[in-house]
């Protein structure tokens, strides 16, 4: 799946309407890609700021029909007014005196009150109360929805300065540094400026309540990005450690064309200067490198060693048993005989089972030893099959890595 396919179906997952395949296609990806980890968190902050806005005001349906028929009973059941016989004498008296023809008579009409017209009447005036209730609630409605579109705008103002770049604190351990060349005391440094240390000096980069970035000796690098949720630097030499404040925090480093990304981490980072390796070492968490050509994640109190061609190698436990670092060593460089294969498998600890998945991953002719060495310490779940393995599966591999992972 591609991260704009994964946007696109992002608004139908949370609603919960996609297949459960599809579901968990996307979860898969959310795993493997980190930036769309960033825009899932911000999706859901985004609805979360929407369910705490006042709710709406919903009228009843039918609410003027129902107080017509309301009144229309009400008059039906009041009395009809009654003619008194006082009144009726008079007029027979008026029709006496008038006149003795029996055609002035006819012409006597005695004028009686008319319930059915206070009936209209009444069943008007009830349609136009309803109607000016209705009227008022389309005004609630409205004015409702004019505060929801400003807590909207509101609350993307709010963003926006949030995530607005900020300069750094620059902290000094030892000597001094420069700043885009020149020597520098502003201690300061903001998106797009570079900062180098010489043989006698080290630098600690603050980002408030996120991270730390220790700059060591004969070192420099250049901050892309300064945001309060996303920062970005490129390393150009010497080392860095990296250590994250904030649960939240989100810190990439770029290096000879290699993306590394974290959350709630802390590594290092250090290019060799004579061999031009890149050994990263992950103290807590885990990271992912990500290159043109593949992607690994490297787990907590794991080393890795990065080619000059830029090739990964695999992560290895830092406390692992010293001829089993060599054997994977050799393995790296091509020795895959059987007899490096038996002292890797040999020698492998549980704790070892991550590297062993990674060995397995590369392995082509000695798969079925180091699978069954694998399978002795974690068996893979039921997402997992043999024959998923073999093809080179990624979700396959994925799924055993975590289920290992979350037990080491």
């Amino acid at each position: 799946m591609t991260c704009n396919e994964f946007r696109n179906l992002l608004n139908d997952y949370f609603d919960d309407l996609l297949p459960e395949i599809m579901q968990k296609q996307i979860e898969l990806h959310l795993k493997e890609c980190s930036s769309c980890r960033l825009y899932q968190k911000k999706f859901e902050n985004y609805f979360k700021a929407v369910e705490e806005l006042p709710l709406t005001i919903n009228p009843e349906t039918n609410l003027s029909r129902r107080l017509i028929i309301s009144g229309e009973e009400e008059s039906s059941n009041k009395p009809k007014p009654e003619l008194k016989g006082t009144v009726i004498k008079r007029l027979k008296t008026q029709t006496r005196v008038s006149g003795a023809n029996k055609e002035s008579d006819d012409k006597i009409q005695i004028k009686t009150p008319k319930p059915k017209k206070k009936k209209v009447q009444l069943k008007s005036k009830i349609k136009s109360a309803a109607q000016a209730y209705d009227a008022r609630t389309k005004n609630i409605l409205y004015n409702t929805s004019y505060v929801i579109l400003f807590s909207l705008l509101a609350y993307m103002i709010y963003i926006l300065l949030k995530d607005s770049s900020a300069p750094w604190t620059v902290e000094i351990k030892s000597g001094t540094y420069k700043l885009n060349g020149q020597f520098d005391n502003s201690f300061k440094i903001d998106a797009g400026e570079s900062i180098s240390t010489d043989e006698v000096s080290e630098v600690r980069l603050i980002i408030p309540e996120i991270a730390v970035y220790e700059l060591g000796k004969n070192s420099s690098l250049t901050v892309k990005k300064a945001y309060n949720d996303e920062n970005k630097v490129i390393l150009h030499n010497g080392s860095l450690n990296v250590s994250a404040w904030s649960p939240n925090a989100y810190v990439n480093v770029e290096f000879r064309n290699i993306n590394l990304t974290q959350y709630q981490s802390s590594f290092s980072l250090n290019i060799d200067s004579e061999s031009n390796n890149i050994i990263l070492t992950v103290n807590t968490g885990d990271v992912t490198l990500e290159s043109i050509r593949e992607n690994l994640r490297v787990p907590k109190k794991h080393t890795c060693v990065i080619a000059p061609n830029n090739k990964f190698g695999i992560p290895v436990r830092e406390k692992a048993n010293k001829d089993f670092k060599r054997a994977v060593e050799l393995y790296e460089q091509g020795n895959s005989e059987l007899a490096i294969v038996q002292t890797i498998t040999s020698l492998a600890s549980d704790e070892d089972a991550l590297t062993l998945l990674e060995v397995l991953r590369l392995e082509r002719i000695f798969f079925e030893e180091i699978y069954h060495r694998l399978v002795g310490f974690f068996p893979p779940p039921p997402t997992v099959s043999k024959e998923g393995l073999k093809q080179r599966n990624s979700s396959d591999y994925t799924n055993w890595w975590e289920e290992i992972e979350w037990q080491i």
